[in-house]
């Protein structure tokens, strides 16, 4: 039925004007708007170098931030216009300073972090001879030359530990997770 209410006329019978209601009860009566539905987290790729010098590979320590403090493999986000080799060599040139050599992949996973989730491949690198350069941390807190059995002694970005265990030689250790 419909009810006419100040000259509209409205569908619902509780928006009629009705003795001893304020107008301020009859739109409490109206139904409320929607939740706006939560936001979700972008979604980046990025890659990362295992870069490997006598045996030993090169990890870095988030530097200070919102993320600071897990371990990681250098590297980047891929520029739309980027391949993933061009842009593990210009993010290591911006990060560390150096020259890299891309070689194999390692792993690539998907990790969802809260406010972001990230599609990370790992790929292992060497420093381009002659080592003119040295890496420099530019953005991160610390750097570590590792075995592969001894990166399992530190705490890992979620994203990286599938290359991790791949490098470690082992899919089934699972490293401590930064959490």
């Amino acid at each position: 039925m419909f009810s006419q209410f100040r000259g509209h006329f409205c569908l619902l019978a509780s928006c009629a004007q009705k003795p001893g209601r304020s107008t301020t009860q009859r739109a409490a009566s109206y139904p409320q708007p929607m939740p706006k539905p939560a936001p979700t987290p972008r979604h980046v790729h990025v890659v990362g170098a295992a870069i490997e010098r006598d045996g030993r590979i090169l990890c870095a320590q988030r530097g200070p931030g919102a993320q600071a403090g897990p371990w990681e493999f250098p590297g980047g986000k891929v520029e739309p216009d980027e391949t993933p080799e061009q842009a593990l060599r210009r993010e290591i040139q911006e990060e560390l300073g150096c020259d890299i050599t891309v070689g194999a992949h390692v792993a690539t996973h998907t990790h969802a972090y809260p406010t972001i989730t990230v599609t990370l491949a790992v790929y292992r690198a060497t420093l381009t001879p002659p080592y003119a350069a040295e890496p420099t941390p530019h953005e991160h807190a610390a750097l570590a030359w590792l075995l592969p059995h001894e990166l399992a002694t530190k705490e890992w970005a979620p994203a990286d530990i599938p290359a991790v265990n791949a490098l470690a030689g082992s899919e089934n250790q699972q490293p401590a997770a930064y959490t």
